[in-house]
């Protein structure tokens, strides 16, 4: 791991979990996982966004990314973490080794418990995937790609940046399942989008197959995270930037209450 930037697939053995994985540096972006799992025939969880890290608060936070609707969020890929502890010591954890370090770890929230030097996660086997784009004015176009990496690339990797206010909220399973409490969601994301954002999305979200671990439970319900961004102009000033943000906190604020599982957490 020089300079804390390695990785390598490997077969992984436990009493856990038995399979492909990928062992990464605390260095290492997505961008360099991607590549590297499709090489061999396999894909990760990892996050949406290029220069994302791949073993700091991200995973240790819990880390949703484009897989975690099949596979779960990030901190559940987690096999073992390589760590220094605030004492000095250098450990290996896993759910069998200082299983409670491990716990607090994958979920806990990044630098709370322990340097992070290096990561094993789950890897699996990849395969076609679909992606579309559409407008609402009658077009859209559809492409399907041999795996993860290359729609990735395709799709996300070459994102535009812009200067934006951003929010967000997981939606509990429970709220679209119930009758009484659905019809105040649709509102939500009506007032939401007639504010002028510009990006509304919906990342599906599953349990998956993973180890106890400190994820907020808020992630076990949610059946799919919302995320927002508000524009803010070239040259905005502090007054302008201040009023974008305070919109933003009133759509997250009306998204959370259409929610009442997530308004008192």
């Amino acid at each position: 791991m020089h300079n804390l930037n390695g990785i390598n697939s490997l077969n992984y053995s436990s009493a856990s979990y038995t399979g492909p994985a990928v062992h990464i540096g605390d260095r290492v972006q997505y961008t360099d996982l991607y590549p590297l799992a499709q090489k061999h025939g396999y894909r990760a969880v990892g996050g949406a966004y290029p220069g994302v890290g791949l073993a700091g608060g991200f995973r240790q936070g819990g880390g949703h990314g484009p897989l975690m609707g099949t596979y779960g969020v990030a901190a559940d890929q987690v096999l073992e973490w390589e760590v220094v502890t605030a004492t000095g010591q250098h450990l290996i954890i896993s759910p069998t080794h200082h299983a409670d370090l491990y716990w607090a770890l994958s979920g806990g929230g990044g630098g709370n418990f322990a340097v992070v030097l290096s990561v094993k996660v789950r890897a699996y086997n990849d395969g076609p995937v679909a992606g579309a784009a559409f407008l609402f004015q009658k077009c859209y176009t559809t492409e399907v790609h041999v795996n993860f990496a290359e729609s990735y690339d395709h799709w996300i990797s070459q994102a535009e940046t812009s200067n934006t206010s951003r929010g967000g909220q997981n939606i509990p399973r429970s709220t679209v399942q119930d009758n009484t409490t659905l019809p105040a969601l649709i509102p939500a994301f009506r007032d939401i989008t007639e504010g002028g954002t510009i990006f509304l999305t919906a990342a599906n979200i599953t349990r998956g197959n993973y180890t106890p671990n400190v994820i907020l439970p808020t992630w076990r319900d949610a059946l799919y995270a919302v995320a927002f961004l508000n524009p803010l102009p070239e040259n905005a000033q502090l007054d302008d930037i201040r009023t974008i943000q305070m919109q933003s906190n009133s759509w997250q604020k009306i998204c959370a209450l259409s929610c009442p599982e997530e308004a008192h957490t």
